[in-house]
């Protein structure tokens, strides 16, 4: 994929994918009436334990993936999750 000069794809996808997950990350912020950093923290933290640590240890194990991978994995998606829902916290 990223050998076959696909590149502005992958990148145009990632972005969009991005923005998909920062649009319903919003909703369940509002829906939540998330109002300060400490709560935007703890709900990025519940986020990530229950959709992405969770489905990325399954996918590890089936894959037969560095356990190593997978904490970088889970950790960059852990800091953007948080990211996330401070910015739309402070935003909103």
């Amino acid at each position: 994929s990223m050998k076959s000069g696909n590149m502005p794809k992958i990148y145009a996808t990632s972005f969009i994918s991005s923005l998909v997950t920062a649009y319903v990350t919003n909703i369940i912020v509002t829906l939540l009436n998330v109002m300060n950093i400490g709560s935007a923290i703890s709900l990025g933290i519940m986020l990530w334990l229950g959709y992405v640590a969770a489905t990325y240890a399954t996918q590890v194990l089936y894959e037969d993936k560095p356990f190593r991978l997978y904490l970088i994995n889970i950790g960059y998606y852990l800091a953007t999750i948080i990211a996330t829902t401070v910015i739309l916290t402070i935003w909103v």
